[in-house]
């Protein structure tokens, strides 16, 4: 079995998303180990971003990431890294309308940036993200998969 991390973004909680996508992962043969409901500070959004900080959307991605909670997943299943991003579809949400019309993206996205969710693009990327956003203790402990009924309490918390 292989482990990827995911970001719910934050137009994802805003337009109460969240519970469709999990019961998308969840019917595409996807275990969720981990589900943490936060509010991200721009900090470990510099270390995760770090990649586009040069570029000119940089500063509107930091404000995007930060305006309001997001949903971090750690998920699980054989060939974890490649199905979710097939699931997710292309990044811009556009083209994911044309390309994969059933996609994650295609479904709730906006556009190029607005598009609901962030999917570890490897193993190694992965493996990065999950020690980047949850401790150690909560990555021992992730052995038995969360059911849709636990999802939804944690839903919950993002739009209380």
């Amino acid at each position: 079995m292989e482990r990827t991390f995911a970001i719910l973004k934050p137009d994802c909680v805003e337009g109460k998303h969240c519970e469709e996508v999990l019961r998308m992962m969840l019917d595409d043969g996807f275990k969720v180990l981990l589900a943490k409901p936060v509010r991200l500070e721009e900090g470990i959004l510099r270390e995760h971003y770090a990649h586009h900080a040069q570029k000119p959307f940089f500063p509107s991605l930091l404000g995007y990431m930060t305006r309001s909670k997001v949903f971090l997943l750690l998920l699980e299943r054989e060939n974890a890294v490649a199905e979710l991003r097939r699931l997710c579809g292309p990044t811009d949400s556009n083209e994911a309308r044309k390309a994969a019309p059933q996609s994650i993206r295609a479904k709730f996205g906006k556009d190029k940036s607005e598009n609901i969710i962030h999917a570890s693009d490897s193993f190694e990327t992965a493996e990065v993200e999950i020690n980047r956003f949850f401790t150690k203790r909560e990555i021992v402990w992730a052995k038995k998969p969360l059911r849709l009924e636990e999802l939804k309490a944690d839903v919950a918390r993002l739009y209380g």
